[in-house]
């Protein structure tokens, strides 16, 4: 009879051994599944060679579950959630993967931060060694200056300057909003009081401050002066100037006691204005204050000259001051624009007064920093590593 089968427990232990089956003859399909137990292989027995993974083989490497062998990192350089540089991080670094908890280490300087807030371009980069300083979006705006509109001029007493406002290192964030407001000039007022100047202001929606304001300039007077950044120089018969906003300005100066008609000079950003004087000339405008923000100087705030009837109109004030005007001869001039400038004063309705001056506003910010992003058409220049961004008229820049 012939045998077609032969059951496990036919053969007693060792009945068949490996001696007694042909090369190949066992295959992977005659294994049943799960039938080859780690018990059932002797040790040393499943060598590098026989695994079908990928990658170096060797004493330096290890298998990973993606059938993969790979090196293991010996230095933070390797490792997915730490960064070795030279340099430090910076707000907008965004490493690729990283978030909160991430390790930058400066090969350098040895200085090591940890990524607290991982937002793209406002990254925070918190210092956990000995150093100190945490590296964020904010920056600062080096210089700021802020001036006023001028006051204009009255029927006899100059306009008063605007305002102004000298600033340094106010810090802002990445993506915060600055807005400039440039005030306009006083109107001229040839029969009464002239206009005064409208304020100017940057103000900000986050960062170091909120809002900076520069105070219109005093118009000059009929009767006295009015108050403003600088104060309007007050008419003859000894009327007085207009008073100037502390740390902006000055007051106007007084008219002439006298009933012949000499108005007091507006004041300016460093000076008061001058008294008129009978049978002299009208009160010349204070001086304003040179400020090299854009890389010149420039002289700003300058107060307005008070009108007179018999001698010459008073000087406008440095700084865009108008002159007074003189009765028969000329009339007073405008104050000059984005100066900040008083009007000169006015000689009733035959010599009429001029025009206060726009004011400015003016910002220093890092070139390396500087986003571009700008309304109302500033004039932007480049002086030295930073840029200039000058408004001489209302707008806006986004840091």
């Amino acid at each position: 009879m012939a045998i077609d089968k032969i059951t496990a427990s036919g053969l007693g232990d060792g009945g068949v051994s490996t001696a007694d089956l042909a090369d190949g003859s066992v295959t992977t399909a005659k294994i049943a599944d799960a039938n080859v137990t780690t018990a059932k292989i002797v040790d040393a027995n499943v060598t590098l060679a026989k695994l079908s993974a990928t990658g170096t083989k060797n004493n330096t490497t290890f298998l990973r579950g993606d059938n993969t062998f790979s090196a293991l990192s010996t230095t933070l350089a390797g490792l997915d959630d730490a960064t070795v540089n030279s340099g430090d991080p910076a707000y907008n670094s965004n490493v690729a993967g990283a978030s909160v908890g991430h390790i930058w280490v400066n090969s350098t300087s040895g200085e090591v931060y940890v990524l607290t807030n991982a937002t793209t371009n406002l990254n925070v980069w918190t210092n956990i060694g000995d150093g100190t300083g945490t590296l964020n979006a904010s920056y600062n705006i080096s210089d700021i200056l802020v001036v006023a509109g001028g006051g204009g001029g009255g029927a006899r007493g100059g306009g008063g300057a605007g305002g102004m406002l000298q600033a340094a290192g106010y810090s802002i964030l990445a993506g915060n909003t600055i807005t400039a407001t440039v005030g306009a000039g006083g109107s001229a007022g040839t029969t009464g009081d002239g206009g005064d100047g409208g304020n100017s202001v940057l103000a900000t929606n986050g960062g170091q401050w909120s809002t900076l304001t520069a105070i219109g300039g005093g118009g000059g007077g009929q009767g006295a002066g009015r108050a403003g950044g600088s104060g309007g120089g007050g008419d003859y018969a000894g009327q007085a100037g207009g008073a100037g906003t502390s740390g902006q300005g000055n007051a106007g100066g007084t008219g002439s006691s006298s009933q012949t008609v000499s108005g007091g000079g507006g004041g300016g950003k460093s000076a008061v204005g001058s008294n008129g004087v009978g049978n002299s000339r009208g009160g010349n405008g204070g001086a304003g204050l040179a400020d090299s923000i854009t890389g010149s100087s420039v002289t700003y705030a300058g107060g307005g000259g008070g009108g007179s009837e018999t001698v010459v109109g008073g000087d406008g004030g440095a700084g865009g001051g108008g002159r007074g005007a003189f009765n028969g001869n000329y009339a007073g001039t405008n104050g000059t624009a984005n100066t900040g400038g008083g009007g000169g004063g006015a000689y009733d309705a035959v010599e009429h007064a001029g025009t206060g001056g726009s004011g400015v506003v003016i910002i220093v910010v890092p070139t390396a920093r500087y986003s571009g992003t700008t309304t109302g058409s500033p004039t932007v220049t480049t002086v030295g590593d930073n840029k200039v961004i000058k408004f001489t008229s209302s707008g806006t820049y986004t840091a």
